[in-house]
């Protein structure tokens, strides 16, 4: 996300939160345990990221 955003002028936090946008409308799909996994491997690679992304999930296709 970092030479992303870094390419685009934008915010890595921002081009994150995009990211996991499209992520969670996609993982809507799944079952929930594939939405806990997702959101768990976010969480272990993106300290913090993991409610952000359920907070998406939960939100996405309102």
């Amino acid at each position: 996300m970092g030479a992303v955003a870094a390419e685009t002028n934008q915010d890595p936090s921002e081009c994150m939160t995009w990211a996991m946008e499209g992520m969670a409308q996609v993982c809507r799909l799944a079952s929930a345990s594939v939405q806990e996994a997702v959101r768990a491997e976010i969480d272990e690679k993106f300290m913090g990221a993991g409610e952000v992304f359920e907070n998406l999930l939960r939100t996405s296709g309102a």
